[in-house]
């Protein structure tokens, strides 16, 4: 706390010294910004109303589900100190929802304080985004170019974690750059307050830019509504090792807890290696990753705990009884492909199109018939962009999915034919 005292000091000093110098400025899907001496800071809301009808013929009878829901609605909050280097960024989500599922979702959406070292270089500390993941995740929610994320994104990512990280950007010759990234993370997901089970979780990532940077952060939107005059173009490659964890894919802490026969906790690791890339020029973007993820169970475990808190010894899967097998079976394990495209037309339409394919483990949830045994996804999109960047913007897509043998509605009846889904969303980005 001390560290922080004499920084925050001279901001309070800078602040009732400079207070005639603010400027106020608003600009539509950019928020409003101020300037006070050596004070930057800005203030952006995204509000997006969304629509989803759902058609899934079942063994029973055909389907269809319609549901309404404020997708998302964020307050974010982000100030930077010339002087001393250090900057802060604060995201609340007021909807309720998670950004990528049905799940709960998280209030403290972003939190954290950073530090620049030099201006290619910088550490931050709290909760975030972990880079060491899939790409679309590191794309401003607001920016999307199909309504949803791909079912990549939803089976191995995690949404924010709470840690240390390290983003660099190195130039090598002309216009080609490195920009390496680090964390050290809990491995427990977003807000980890209560008892940490397990280890670590430890991340890198290196990207490669060889034809210069992207317009306005459009390495972190997914259209390119500026038009890139020159193909713009980053690759990149990320592994991260989580030792000791407690749930499907490191998002929630305890949720899924293994004993060994003192009664101590003992859980499995868990790794993900993956590659990807983009790229945008004159309106046409494409966006294309892999990712593999695999699980390590360790041997001792002699007990699980059941959802009411009780402990059971068995480890019953398909007749027989098999720790391993029963471990990496409630765990998001194998590989997953998605490729996207679209175009911007000058009149600010788009279509994008999109591609997934996931191939789970011999025994992975991704086999669960309820939420996955989905192998493939097929989606195309139009968006209109009713304001010159990302502040207003329709949105309408449809999805084919194939269904596996034991896919399930929500009514648990077998699927008897592919599901489609319908979305729209309209997004403001205040």
């Amino acid at each position: 706390m001390a560290a922080l005292a004499v920084p925050l000091a001279a901001w309070a000093q800078d602040w009732e010294d400079d207070m005639s110098s603010t400027v106020q400025n608003y600009q539509l899907g950019e928020g409003w910004s101020y300037k006070s001496g050596p004070f930057t800071g800005e203030i952006t809301a995204l509000v997006q109303p969304h629509l989803e009808w759902k058609y899934a013929p079942s063994e029973v009878f055909s389907d269809a589900t319609v549901r309404t829901r404020l997708r998302r609605a964020r307050v974010r909050f982000a100030g930077d100190h010339r002087d001393s280097r250090f900057y802060y960024r604060l995201t609340l989500d007021l909807s309720g929802t998670s950004e990528l599922d049905d799940a709960q979702g998280i209030m403290l959406f972003q939190s954290f304080v950073g530090y620049r070292l030099t201006p290619q270089h910088r550490i931050t500390l709290g909760q975030r985004g972990n880079p060491a993941g899939p790409r679309e995740m590191q794309m401003n929610s607001g920016t999307l170019q199909l309504v949803e994320r791909s079912r990549v994104s939803s089976a191995f990512a995690t949404i924010a974690e709470m840690g240390i990280f390290y983003d660099g950007r190195l130039r090598l010759t002309g216009k080609q750059f490195l920009r390496p990234a680090l964390a050290i993370t809990t491995g427990d997901g977003a807000n980890p307050f209560g008892r940490d089970y397990g280890g670590l979780k430890y991340a890198a990532r290196l990207d490669w830019v060889p034809n210069g940077l992207f317009t306005r952060f459009g390495q972190f939107r997914q259209a390119d509504l500026v038009r890139e005059r020159s193909p713009k173009l980053i690759l990149g490659a990320y592994a991260n090792f989580n030792q000791g964890m407690s749930s499907r894919r490191g998002r929630e802490q305890g949720t899924i807890l293994y004993l060994d026969a003192n009664l101590d906790p003992l859980l499995p690791n868990y790794a993900q290696v993956g590659v990807d890339g983009m790229l945008k020029y004159r309106g046409f973007s494409l966006l294309a990753e892999w990712i593999q993820a695999q699980a390590y169970v360790p041997e001792g475990i002699a007990y699980r705990v059941r959802n009411d808190g009780s402990v059971a010894s068995t480890f019953e899967i398909d007749g027989v009884n098999d720790v391993s097998a029963y471990v990496r079976n409630r765990m998001m394990t194998g590989s997953g492909f998605n490729v996207q495209a679209g175009y911007v037309l000058p009149s600010n339409w788009s279509v994008d199109v999109r591609a997934t394919q996931l191939n789970p483990a011999d025994f992975s949830f991704l086999r669960n018939g309820a939420f996955y045994d989905r192998p493939q996804y097929y989606t195309i999109g139009l968006t209109r962009y009713a304001s010159r960047w990302y502040g207003f913007k329709h949105q309408l897509s449809a999805t084919w999915n194939a269904v596996g043998p034991d896919a399930r509605n929500h009514e648990n009846s077998l699927l008897t034919a592919p599901e489609w889904t319908v979305r729209w969303c309209t997004t403001f980005m205040l």
